[in-house]
């Protein structure tokens, strides 16, 4: 079976079937069960993956905070936002976009950086 998972590329499921497979028998899952959590944990295996290459390639300097951030530039409504975005990364997962809009120089770039 694992050199099968190997040739499928199916990482995740190689790492964690036979534990799994224990704890469904021992629960008593349908083979329906097993396959469906052996899918989902693949399938966020490789989201966190696809993130964490898709931050490395982006080249982003890591040691912003959001707690150093300078946001008089910022209104209090919108401050309390972002404080939300940085504390809670489930957006990032969403299709959906991210559009911070300000002049030249106001450092729409680090904030982008720290709420990621």
């Amino acid at each position: 079976m694992p050199l099968l998972l190997k040739q499928v590329t199916l990482a995740r499921f190689r790492s964690i079937w036979q534990p799994l497979c224990q704890q469904a028998e021992a629960q008593g899952w349908s083979p329906a069960q097993f396959l469906y959590e052996l899918c989902e944990q693949e399938c966020e295996d490789r989201m966190v993956t696809r993130r964490q290459r898709l931050l490395r390639d982006a080249h982003l300097p890591w040691e912003k905070r959001l707690d150093g951030f300078d946001h008089q530039h910022v209104e209090p409504k919108h401050w309390q936002e972002q404080q939300v975005l940085s504390r809670s990364h489930t957006w990032l997962v969403q299709p959906e976009n991210l559009l911070l809009f300000g002049l030249s120089g106001v450092c729409k770039t680090p904030l982008g950086i720290v709420i990621t």
